[in-house]
């Protein structure tokens, strides 16, 4: 039977491929456990304005890649050349760490940026009363109500 992971380093080659395997464990469990948080994060962050949630979000997606490449290389430099089996057990704590304050970013950025998307002010008549086209010079040629279209078009016909 063959293994499905890497033999060419041997044992080696296993060790690294566990350490990897129960990082990426680590990061998957951290996340689902991120989402619990994601409601007072946003309930947090829409008393900011439209533009800062934009640049903190926006900058929390950038950062977190930015953290994770500086970090790793950073590590390589710092630890030097691995010995053959596997990380030793400081670089990987590290690694998995630098996955960690990846994974949190990504996810704070993703929540900041997704509530840009949710509507900021309902009118007084209601969430359906306001109208999406005011403003603008563009107008919908039809409306969908009660299961069928309505024209706004005037006959031309006549």
């Amino acid at each position: 039977m063959r293994s499905i992971l890497p033999t060419e380093g041997g044992y080696a080659g296993r060790v690294f491929w566990l350490q990897g395997a129960v990082s990426f464990l680590i990061w998957i469990l951290y996340g689902i456990g991120l989402r619990r948080r994601t409601e007072r994060t946003v309930a947090r962050v829409e008393s900011w304005s439209r533009n800062t949630r934009a640049a903190v979000g926006a900058a929390c997606l950038i950062l977190s890649g930015v953290l994770l490449l500086a970090g790793l290389a950073a590590l390589r430099t710092l630890a030097g050349p691995q010995p053959s089996d596997g990380l030793e057990t400081v670089p990987w704590i590290a690694v998995t760490l630098l996955g960690i304050a990846f994974v949190e970013l990504q996810v704070l950025g993703a929540t900041i940026m997704v509530s840009l998307a949710k509507p900021t002010s309902v009118s007084k008549r209601g969430p359906g009363a306001s109208n999406p086209w005011r403003g603008s010079r563009w107008r919908p040629i039809a409306t969908y109500r009660e299961g069928h279209w309505i024209s706004k078009r005037k006959d031309r016909r006549r």
